[in-house]
């Protein structure tokens, strides 16, 4: 089960951000600026700002003023000056109606640890059949539907579904960073025929064409009526598709498609048999067409079986007519691709057993495609993509990596960055690579005075055949660098993967080793080395299995069984950003051209497959109240801000004057926002006159604009907001800044005079 909290945390996260910032806005300190523009206008979920446009100013200036206007009239405020208010989160969780598997890394699923290394296809079926029994309920049998019945016989049946795992491959994606690839990402390669869907009688069992014909049938999990089955051929209908049709009632309507009786008359001389007249109008379209009692014809493109005609009154036309109308039908050709009746065409090759007789015995389909292309219109699976039975109820899914539990893999981190320094040994400044664990202590060594000591880091040179070793202890006024004894980076347990260092035995060049990971399923040997070559070389032209990891004097080499063991393709060093993959699941990458990350498993590391349908389901709900700590998914949380559902902000009577109506209350009350420069608005001449306004305004030029925050402009703790320009055109500029203020808040945000 796949714990989705952390989707859910970062959309939470998000929300309490949004609380703390436009819940409860206070009146603004001194110290804003433009950024806090929103906080000026709206005060605990009013509109507390006054807009004011010069008496004599020219219309423009008043439009200008109205898309301010409409943008604080726009404002939502979430909770409330005290923040007041509760959330109420639900984790939500993955599960799987069916059962899951795990493929190793670039290994069939045939190696996956639940089959040990024999098992090569498993089975879902329904109940009381094969592997999956009742795991999947919408896979069905006559023990859950019940039998079909054909002259007083039961004939039992199941539907099942089989996968063969060899077929399922969890592979780095085969792109090249000559093509824009930067990153290695692990997915899922399927080949062709690893599906298959049967349908079929129990105990060998058969049946002619004609005794199916017009039966009832379950078939991916929807009921249908046969239509017509021949050699080579199956045609299902709608479940309602049988019609009994009277010279009393003698129309109906099956999916869209209406359907007219228009009479029964006799087959011809000599005969026994009868034929119908029967009109149907499909999408528009009549025909007519007589159809002999105990055949198909095909009426205005649906297919028409009549089970049965008769005459009831003699003499005459009239009659019943008993009729399998193959509306919404889906046709299963044997050696086709199965095809749905509004023309489309699956990707699912229909077998139909036996082929060269009057019988059937079973319908088989499978995944004809190939899922195994980066690009082009088969792409392989990335993590929550599926393959489905085209009823889309079931398939195979890859949900991504997980640990042998299904959990989220735990890694520990190991940074490695080359760099020169002086490690204490005379004077020499040599080529050295620091190893650092930031995520705990896991370096262990043995230090000059022989203590035993942990830390995070240690310092190695790369010139030396044996390697030279230091710890580095900066906690004093001075660095020291002590000689090491056997340093180890132990990963996970004593009893887990390790890094140490040792000798290139081709190149006698230092290197690290990443050594047999003891928790591997397979205990399979999967060694990773990385390798300083010599510092003069931009990387080493010898290599034939490396894989050059970005650093111009580092090499990233292969170190196991045999270079298939090892998943990672061979680039140049001017690659920027490259991630690989180990099969024990390592990953390796380059960040720029001076460091490279380990990021070692806890425990082997899986592509986790999903047979069945994975579905979402809901945990117990957590209410939490602004202010309050809760745990969720084992971290502590902090609500943050108002959480209350969002509440319109409250337009104050008069949000806009003429500045010959401005009062002294007015201008002590709140934000003022005056649009017009001086020669219009005369409370901005006031501003230029006392020094406040800091702008020159005549002299920004044709067009120019302004947006200025006045701290203290006519009362001690109020602000005004100048909105203006040396024209008209200035003017509707700068208002079209805080008319759309959510596009320019971070460019205003620390700046208290904006010029556009």
């Amino acid at each position: 089960m796949q714990n989705l909290w952390k989707k859910v945390g970062a959309a939470f996260g998000s929300a309490v951000m949004i609380g703390a910032t436009l819940a409860g806005a206070a009146l603004a300190q001194t110290g804003s600026d433009l950024g806090d523009y929103n906080d000026l206008i709206v005060t605990d979920g009013a509109v507390s700002a006054l807009y004011v446009v010069g008496a004599n100013a020219a219309t423009a200036d008043v439009v200008s003023a109205m898309g301010l206007t409409a943008w604080a009239g726009n404002q939502q405020v979430s909770g409330t000056a005290t923040g007041a208010g509760t959330v109420t989160l639900t984790p939500l969780k993955a599960s799987a109606d069916g059962v899951t598997r795990h493929v190793e890394i670039d290994h069939h699923a045939e190696q996956s640890y639940e089959f040990s290394t024999t098992a090569s296809s498993d089975k879902l079926s329904g109940d009381t059949y094969a592997s999956g029994d009742s795991l999947v309920d919408f896979l069905y049998s006559h023990k859950l539907k019940g039998p079909i019945y054909i002259n007083s016989t039961e004939y039992n049946w199941h539907e099942e579904l089989s996968i063969d795992l060899s077929d399922f491959n969890l592979s780095r994606d085969t792109l090249d960073s000559n093509a824009g690839d930067q990153y290695d990402e692990l997915i899922m390669s399927v080949e062709s025929g690893s599906m298959q869907y049967k349908w079929t009688f129990d105990n060998s069992q058969q049946l002619t064409h004609t005794d199916l014909q017009g039966e009832k049938m379950w078939f991916m999990g929807e009921e249908y009526t046969i239509v017509s089955v021949t050699n080579s051929k199956i045609k299902l209908g709608a479940s309602d598709a049988e019609l009994v049709l009277t010279s009393a009632n003698p129309s109906a309507t099956v999916a869209d498609v209406d359907v007219v009786m228009g009479g029964v008359f006799s087959a011809g001389a000599g005969s026994t048999s009868y034929k119908a007249k029967m009109t149907l109008t499909n999408d528009g379209t009549t025909e007519t067409k007589y159809v002999n009692s105990g055949t198909t014809e095909t009426v205005a493109g649906i297919e028409v079986y009549v089970k049965n005609a008769v005459v009831t009154t003699s003499g005459t036309n009239e009659g019943e007519v008993q009729a399998i109308i193959g509306a919404g039908i889906v046709e299963l050709t044997d050696g086709d691709y199965l095809k749905f009746g509004d023309g489309t065409e699956s990707t699912w090759i229909v077998t139909k057993t036996p082929s060269n007789a009057n019988r059937i015995g079973s319908i088989v389909i499978n995944e004809s495609q190939s899922h195994t292309s980066k690009t082009g219109d088969y792409l392989v699976l990335s993590a929550g993509d599926s393959i489905n039975v085209p009823s889309n109820l079931f398939g195979a899914t890859y949900i991504g990596l997980t640990d042998k539990d299904g959990n989220t893999v735990s890694y520990r981190t190991v940074n490695i960055q080359p760099e020169t320094k002086n490690l204490g040994r005379g004077s020499t400044t040599e080529q050295v690579v620091r190893v650092r664990t930031p995520d705990g202590n896991y370096v262990e060594f043995t230090d000059s005075a022989g203590n035993t000591r942990t830390d995070d880091e240690m310092w190695v040179a790369t010139n030396q055949s044996t390697g030279s070793f230091y710890w580095k202890n900066e906690t004093g006024t001075t660095t020291v660098y002590s000689n090491l004894t056997s340093p180890v980076i132990r990963l996970s347990s004593a009893s887990a993967s390790s890094i140490s260092w040792k000798t290139h035995a081709s190149r006698g060049t230092s290197y690290l080793n990443l050594s047999d990971p003891a928790l591997s399923e397979k205990g399979t040997v999967e060694n990773l080395s990385i390798v300083w070559s010599n510092a003069t070389n931009k990387f080493d032209t010898n290599s034939t299995t490396g894989v050059y990891m970005g650093y111009a004097a580092t090499n990233l080499d292969l170190a196991g069984p045999s270079a298939s063991k090892w998943i990672a393709r061979k680039t140049n060093y001017t690659t920027a950003v490259r991630d690989y993959y180990t099969l024990y699941g390592h990953k390796v990458s380059t960040v720029g051209t001076h460091l490279i990350t380990i990021q070692m498993p806890e425990g082997q590391t899986y592509g986790e497959l999903v047979l069945g349908q994975l579905k979402g389901t809901e945990g117990t709900p957590i209410t939490a109240n602004a202010g309050e700590t809760i745990t969720i998914g084992g971290e502590d949380v902090r609500v943050g801000g108002g959480l209350s559902a969002d509440v319109a902000v409250t337009l104050p009577s008069t949000i806009g004057k003429v500045d010959s109506a401005v009062t002294s209350a007015d201008k002590a009350a709140g934000t003022l926002v005056l649009v017009g420069g001086p020669a219009v608005n005369t409370l901005v001449t006031e501003l230029q006159t006392t020094g406040k306004l800091t702008t020159d305004i005549a002299g920004l030029g044709a067009g120019g604009g302004v947006v200025e925050l006045v701290a203290d402009a006519f009362a001690d703790g109020n602000y005004a907001v100048v909105v203006a320009g040396s024209d008209r055109a200035g003017t509707a500029k700068a208002a079209n800044v805080l008319a759309n203020f959510d596009s320019y808040a971070s460019e205003l945000d620390g700046m208290t005079v904006y010029e556009v």
